[in-house]
């Protein structure tokens, strides 16, 4: 296996990779020592929690359909739990109580594992119902494992309402600007002429990057109108510098997550 070097130390493995990253991490952000607290059993589920299931479900198959039918060196399989039992259903606690066992002992399995097409001997998709004799043989030939999380807009429809937002921002902050200047225009000049210039020249293509202090002037309600248009203008342009693409955010909690199944499978 070939070594390299992480910020001057020498890094055999996969694991000592992590073990790098982690020793950096303060506690008081995850504390990858904490046992894991065990939760108690829901008495109901509610329609929300049956939608976002139904989106993750879609989300999990497109993505293994995706690569199953795209790459002849891997294989994608479903090994994330394969249960549809919720609460209020029959045995609920018994299948709540099995399954924090199983986070206590292995924590919770990716969705999907990835392997070498000629590591998997396996006629099936899905091994998330092998016995756990089998998946302790299987589990560790794996390549990576992922955890999958759908979002409630496709991609074109996303972007085709953020671009609508946007020019709906636009079209306001261009109102504001033109109620400023007509309104209170020989005002601003008087009271902060640096300002008047910015707001003078504000338009479509600058707007993104202008930047201003907002005055916070009473002493007369024509004043005490003029800085609450100001700062309405600047809420507007901060809305429309918020990021407006969809992406994957890692987070430190995930590393824990990481950690314990690349620590498990060095183990089996």
């Amino acid at each position: 296996m070939r070594s390299e070097e992480f910020e001057g130390e020498k890094i055999v493995t996969y694991l000592e990779r992590l073990k790098a990253v982690i020793i950096k991490i303060d506690a008081s952000l995850v504390d990858f020592d904490k046992e894991r607290s065990r939760g108690n059993p829901p008495t109901q589920v509610s329609s929300e929690f049956l939608t976002n299931k139904e989106q993750g479900d879609w989300a999990e198959k497109t993505l293994l359909n995706a690569i199953n039918r795209n790459s002849e060196q891997y294989i994608a399989v479903k090994y994330g739990r394969d249960d549809d039992i919720v609460a209020g259903d029959d045995n609920f606690n018994k299948f709540y109580e099995e399954y924090q066992n199983e986070l206590d002992e292995i924590g919770k399995r990716p969705d999907i594992l990835i392997f070498n097409r000629s590591d998997f001997q396996f006629d099936t998709y899905n091994i998330s119902n092998f016995s756990r004799k089998d998946l302790d043989m299987l589990v560790p030939k794996a390549k990576c494992g992922i955890e999958v999380r759908s979002s409630a807009f496709l991609f074109e429809e996303y972007e085709a309402f953020m671009n609508e937002k946007q020019q709906e921002l636009l079209h306001e902050a261009l109102e504001l600007k033109q109620k400023i200047l007509e309104k209170y225009g020989e005002l601003l000049l008087k009271k902060n002429c640096k300002l008047h210039k910015i707001i003078y020249d504000l338009s479509s293509e600058n707007l993104r990057i202008i930047n201003f202090r907002c005055p916070s002037w009473k002493k007369t309600e024509q004043l005490a109108d003029l800085s609450l248009c100001l700062k309405e203008l600047k809420q507007v342009i901060s809305k429309m510098n918020k990021r407006t693409f969809l992406s994957i955010t890692p987070k430190v909690e995930d590393l824990k997550l990481v950690y314990a199944w690349v620590k498990l499978g060095k183990e089996v």
